[in-house]
């Protein structure tokens, strides 16, 4: 009937709501991880993606970079210094910019560097697995963030807000579903303990008789 479908319906949109609060979580949790909010790791995710790169794998890759930038500010040395000195960048002012601003810096930087050298470098920073899209030009970097603009493609601070709160609120059920059948477990546990008894007994007596 309408009234069914209309029921189906509305049902499919929660579960995917549902769904889109927990990847909403994942994503705000990534964000924290590498220093970005939700937007801009939405964005810098959505970028990655498109040349095969997870959000995972970027989110690992730019605090793998974040601690050679690190070290590498402090102390001048390694290799992940030597890779900087190579494109003539300085770790303290990638370390004062954003992830994505350092992603952009530093492929722009890569562009006037052959494949062999590439590979070496960014394997020294840690972020190998970002090497597609350290491959892409500058005007192809700028295109791509401007697409994301421009058709809203990454989330805002009000969406993140809503899908958190409907996550709290399905965990806050969850929790709430576990609580009631532990009792409804503990209710049956003394009469399920009983007839177990005496179907022992049962079989203990039967077995008397064989």
């Amino acid at each position: 009937t309408a009234s069914a479908a209309v029921a189906a319906a509305i049902a499919a949109v929660g579960l995917a709501a549902i769904k889109t609060a927990a990847e909403m979580e994942k994503l705000v949790n990534q964000a924290n991880a590498v220093g970005l909010s939700a937007t801009d790791f939405s964005k810098l995710s959505f970028v990655a993606e498109q040349v095969g790169i997870s959000a995972d794998t970027a989110a690992s890759a730019v605090q793998n970079l974040n601690a050679k930038l690190g070290q590498a500010a402090v102390t001048g040395k390694g290799k992940a210094a030597s890779a900087l000195a190579q494109l003539g960048l300085d770790a303290k002012e990638l370390i004062a910019i954003k992830p994505q601003e350092q992603i952009a810096t530093i492929a722009a930087a890569l562009n006037g560097v052959n494949t062999s050298q590439r590979a070496s470098i960014v394997a020294a920073l840690g972020i190998k697995e970002l090497l597609p899209l350290l491959s892409l030009t500058t005007a192809e970097l700028e295109k791509m963030t401007t697409d994301i603009e421009r058709l809203g493609l990454a989330v805002d601070k009000v969406q993140v807000e809503k899908f958190l709160a409907l996550d709290d609120a399905v965990g806050t059920l969850g929790a709430g579903f576990s609580a009631a059948g532990r009792e409804l477990q503990l209710g049956l546990a003394g009469p399920l303990t009983d007839a177990t008894n005496k179907l022992v007994d049962m079989l203990a007596l039967a077995n008397e008789f064989k």
